[in-house]
């Protein structure tokens, strides 16, 4: 049986626990009650200080792309819809439609809706950047449309009347993204039915 570990994380949104594996790749990432963090093997606190690093810097402005490693786990569905979440530009959203292309299966909305639900790294993974064909926020499951609402004007993106993201010009995660994301992160593929929202005037 595989050994976890948790910590707790204070941000501007509240507490976040975070869960990671014995060689500090995280596992789950959510909003939850403080709690006193476990005794950590150095591995993990390493992982653990960077966490915290780059949530503060993230919350602040300053920070675009995570480098904290990430162990995700679930179907072979769910991972190639979690890697073309993660390959979503900061500042960007996309449709459910075009995150169905991008994981290689179109016609699998729904599913591609639930999958990023039980998506279990918000922020990592960042399912607050994909919206409804019209650019609602179809809800959000760590801490409710509020939150992804904050969370989308953090980075800059334009929300317009009834809370809906402005949409613009067509954009998608590549699918050769969704198939194997690297560290960096990539710009998304002119597609039909995913949108880029402007940027915010600050």
């Amino acid at each position: 049986m595989t050994t976890v570990y948790a910590t707790t994380l204070e941000t501007p949104e509240g507490t976040l626990r975070a869960e990671l594996a014995a060689d500090g790749a995280v596992q789950r990432l959510a909003f939850a009650d403080a709690g006193d963090p476990e005794r950590l093997p150095a591995a993990v606190r390493r992982s653990a200080t960077l966490l915290r690093r780059e949530l503060d810097a993230y919350f602040k402005g300053r920070l675009r792309r995570f480098t904290v490693p990430v162990g995700l786990h679930g179907t072979p569905f769910q991972q190639r819809v979690w890697r073309a979440v993660r390959a979503i530009p900061y500042g960007s959203v996309v449709t459910y439609a075009a995150l169905a292309r991008a994981a290689g299966n179109p016609v699998a909305v729904r599913a591609v809706g639930r999958a990023n639900a039980q998506n279990p790294l918000c922020l990592l993974v960042p399912d607050h950047r994909v919206v409804g064909a019209d650019g609602r926020m179809t809800g959000y499951g760590p801490g409710g449309v509020e939150r992804k609402l904050r969370l989308l004007r953090l980075e800059g993106v334009a929300i317009g009347a009834g809370d809906r993201v402005i949409l613009q010009r067509a954009c998608a995660p590549s699918r050769s993204a969704a198939r194997s994301r690297g560290s960096k992160s990539r710009r998304p593929e002119a597609a039909d039915g995913a949108r880029r929202a402007p940027r915010a005037r600050r």
